[in-house]
């Protein structure tokens, strides 16, 4: 009964997940089309190299994701769990590569769902970087990182069907 509940309870976080994640997708879509837009070989650039990059730049994140990670989880006994913030941070990074890598293969083959996966990664690194703006750590270089990479995702996003 508890295992059906818990089953329940994922599927309704997923449906409410992609529907706040449609919901941005839609908005941000609506903010970028208003914004100037790239040259079209800009454009084909960043199509050809956007999955090669969510490919090496996921691979990387999981490696410092798990170095760090292990780091924060070493000191978070000894500091009586202060850096456990930094540890849950790390996770979100590598969740965030993972999607990234997830989307390689989308990407290559100019599908939507890559274009979604690399989408969620960005959401997902995103809410890690809040974590860590939420300790103190403010950083216009998060808002701005973030702002050219939606920028950018979204100039190239009706190349993917």
């Amino acid at each position: 009964m508890n295992e059906h509940k818990t089953q329940d309870s994922i599927e309704n976080a997923t449906h409410h997940a992609k529907k706040s994640a449609n919901k941005l997708e839609d908005y941000l879509l609506n903010l970028f089309e208003k914004a100037p837009h790239l040259p079209k070989e800009l454009k084909d650039l960043l199509i050809i190299i956007t999955p090669w990059l969510a490919l090496v730049f996921g691979a990387l994140g999981i490696l410092a994701s798990l170095g760090g990670g292990t780091i924060s989880a070493l000191l978070a006994i000894p500091t009586l769990g202060l850096s456990l913030p930094f540890l849950v941070s790390f996770l979100f990074a590598f969740a965030s590569s993972v999607l990234a890598i997830m989307a390689f293969t989308g990407l290559k083959d100019n599908k939507k769902s890559g274009w979604d996966k690399l989408f969620l990664s960005q959401i997902v690194s995103i809410l890690g970087s809040a974590v860590i703006i939420f300790l103190g750590g403010f950083s216009v270089g998060t808002i701005l990182g973030a702002l050219i990479s939606f920028y950018l995702m979204f100039e190239i996003r009706s190349h993917y069907k």
